[in-house]
């Protein structure tokens, strides 16, 4: 058997937590248990220095394998695939592309040159949602195929969910990273103002993940001004969420970025028997069932976060009700039930 080569942000060496690094990992990891790890072939992408030996390692890559597996994001994609067409000029790989997000017609619409090649190098498009599936293929991608984000976790058995006493404070948090358009602020003051409303300390909100390069300055004056219901609680490794999660009563995501695809954090609330309170991005319905494993609301509106807020705290049951359908989602998102999507392609 020839190799095959993993190309993607695998951070080596570094503590990054981002869904591009945690994605290429948890695949890499699924492959190597399902194949052996002798069968593959890593070529880290993070970093200026990596970037500049992508041409050796890509080459040497295209010499030695059938299949190249590729998991950029938007400025990894401008740099990969000229070398990939070039490469395809001399070998007879296969690309296999696993996209995270939701962001990859709309960037190939606005960059013609660079879809021409993409067009002719990639073989198959693994994508986490229905929705980017039906805008790729409305551009001619044949080669779309369905798979959802995956995370091998230990998924809560219903008898092992914590006890929440209503009566007391509620534990929300969010677990992502740490960055303006991830909503951030909006949940601290969804939360404060709930409080405010209701009169008494409904909730204590926890914000986990790592803070953005370039969004220090903004984290500091939100930590300046976070009341006293609300926390920063550090960055979690990826494998330790669902011991950080369970017992919360719900996971808040209100994410500014449209094309989320399968958010990875949405898996770890799932596998802790956490419902999820979500702004409504454009996959939303691909991930949350509606009054089953969470609720929505629109992007961006945090009075309406607020008010949500304020009837589940009048109204529990209507969150904890959904804890065991979400145990029973978070089997979809095994990597024994899609890892086998790619496995047949390889």
């Amino acid at each position: 058997m020839r190799p095959i080569c993993v190309c993607g942000h695998f951070a080596f060496g570094k503590d990054k937590l981002n869904g591009q690094t945690i994605k290429t990992k948890i695949t890499s990891q699924a492959l190597a248990e399902a194949i052996g790890e002798e069968h593959l072939m890593y070529v880290d992408t993070a970093g200026i220095r990596c970037m500049l030996m992508l041409v050796p390692k890509l080459l040497w890559a295209a010499i030695k394998c059938n299949h190249i597996l590729i998991f950029p994001a938007h400025k990894g994609l401008r740099v990969i695939i000229p070398i990939l067409a070039f490469l395809r000029l001399f070998f007879s790989f296969k690309t296999h592309h696993l996209v995270i997000g939701g962001w990859l017609a709309g960037f190939l619409e606005e960059r013609p040159s660079l879809e021409k090649m993409y067009a002719k190098v990639v073989t198959y498009i693994y994508v986490e949602t229905t929705v980017l599936g039906q805008a790729l293929k409305e551009r001619g991608y044949s080669q779309t195929v369905l798979m959802p984000n995956f995370k091998n976790l230990k998924i809560l058995q219903p008898q092992e969910l914590p006890v929440i006493n209503p009566n007391t404070p509620l534990q929300v948090c969010t677990f992502s990273r740490v960055m303006e358009r991830k909503g951030i602020d909006e949940a601290v003051w969804a939360v404060s103002r709930a409080n405010e409303k209701l009169g008494r300390t409904a909730y204590h909100l926890t914000v986990y993940g790592p803070v953005e390069r370039g969004e220090e300055e903004w984290f500091e004056r939100l930590l300046s001004n976070m009341p006293d219901c609300a926390k920063y609680g550090g960055v979690v490794p990826y494998d330790k969420s669902t011991e950080v999660l369970q017992g919360s009563f719900a996971l808040l995501f209100p994410t500014h970025f449209y094309t989320e695809g399968v958010p990875g954090t949405l898996i770890d609330a799932y596998a802790s028997g956490v419902p999820v309170i979500a702004s409504r991005w454009e996959s939303f319905a691909d991930v949350v069932s509606e009054g089953e494993t969470g609720y929505k609301y629109a992007i961006g509106d945090a009075d309406a976060l607020s008010e949500m807020l304020v009837d589940f705290a009048q109204h529990p049951d209507k969150m904890l009700s959904l804890r065991t359908n979400c145990l029973n989602r978070a089997k979809d998102f095994l990597p024994q039930n899609l890892l086998p999507i790619l496995l047949e392609r390889l």
